[in-house]
């Protein structure tokens, strides 16, 4: 019952949040700049994967 109120609620908040926060920032200011980038995996992590798979 707790996760279904609180599902409920993230869902009705994030369309209506986005669509007021739009609006607001493209008539008051502009948009703020895109997040940067992820960080790229580890070479070491590839390596380990690519070796195990020839094997």
């Amino acid at each position: 019952m707790n996760k279904k109120r609180i599902i409920e609620n993230a869902d009705t908040h994030i369309p209506s949040s986005s669509s007021s926060s739009s609006s607001s920032s493209s008539s008051s200011s502009p948009p703020p700049p895109p997040p940067p980038p992820p960080p790229p995996p580890p070479t070491t992590t590839t390596t380990t994967t690519t070796t195990t798979t020839t094997t």
